[in-house]
């Protein structure tokens, strides 16, 4: 139950938002009622007293290609963005999306709601994004920005929206990618919490020019492991590389977990297994691509 009385506000006009958002104690609603789950569980800010609700804004809704970038509209819904034919380019988003398997939250769930309120339930969708380099357009009134997925996850901690800021698109450099997957280990834990990884690797002659690999739900927001990454450029990905160099390296990565359920020695664990899987199919891949 929300103990607090609320306004509520559906501005018409991006200027009319940004107006509104750029005030204290105004927020953005999104249909994935993260935000009104935040206030009943007594997390959200004290000063809030009015929602604003971006759904009669145009052009927020819209999933266009320009300047050889993927451009999805923050208040594109989950559902929507699996129907697009455009995601049969970038398989391991729309893997990310199937891990998500109540159709409700599909449905209302949004880009724009998993970097506004974040959650587990949009740690899949946010690692996806991350691991193809993917930034977000950021609109105050005075001026656009562009920000790296990556700036709202400082090592796997969640970092808020910029005061003020208005999410208009997620944008998908285009990418020459041999290969892409996210990886699932729910079956593995047993348990609620989505654990998985995005992975995804460009080389030439088989040996690593790029890679990217993101964690999501062992901790509060997907963390990209950075040290892996380095430790696997200009190598071939083989069971050797996999085990002496990537899981190796891991073990050196400081991971904040947020499942206190579980002990983190178990977690770890969890976490080599995910990096494993995910290196291992990135390996069959681009190893069939070449065949």
């Amino acid at each position: 139950m929300i103990g607090i009385k609320l306004a509520y506000k559906a501005p018409e006009t991006l200027k009319e938002a940004l107006d509104l958002i750029g005030r204290e104690g105004h927020q953005v609603l999104t249909a994935d009622q993260a935000l009104v789950n935040g206030l009943k569980k007594g997390t959200s800010s004290s000063s809030l007293h009015t929602l604003v609700s971006l759904r009669k804004i145009p052009g927020l809704a819209t999933i266009d290609y320009e300047n050889n970038e993927l451009r999805l509209g923050t208040s594109i819904t989950y559902t929507d963005l699996l129907n697009h034919q455009a995601l049969a380019h970038y398989p391991v988003l729309a893997q990310a999306l199937a891990t998500i398997p109540d159709p409700h939250l599909r449905h209302h769930s949004t880009v724009g709601g998993a970097l506004y309120h974040g959650g587990p339930v949009h740690a899949p969708v946010i690692a996806a994004l991350m691991a193809l380099d993917a930034t977000a357009v950021v609109l105050t009134r005075d001026k656009e920005t562009r920000l790296p997925l990556q700036y709202f996850s400082q090592s796997g901690l969640r970092v808020l929206l910029p005061l003020g800021g208005l999410l208009s698109a997620i944008v998908i450099p285009n990418t020459s990618l041999n290969a892409s997957t996210y990886l699932s280990l729910n079956q593995l834990s047993g348990r609620q919490r989505n654990y998985g990884i995005a992975a995804c690797v460009a080389q030439s002659d088989q040996t690593i020019d790029q890679i990217r690999l993101v964690l999501a739900g062992f901790t509060e927001q997907p963390i990209q492991l950075k040290r892996v990454e380095e430790a696997l450029l200009g190598k071939t990905l083989t069971a050797d590389s996999i085990k002496m160099v990537a899981i190796e390296q891991l073990e050196q990565v400081k991971l904040p977990f947020q499942d206190g359920s579980l002990p983190e020695g178990y977690q770890r664990h969890l976490a080599g297994v995910a990096l494993n899987r995910a290196l291992t199919s990135l390996a069959k891949k681009t190893t069939q691509a070449v065949s």
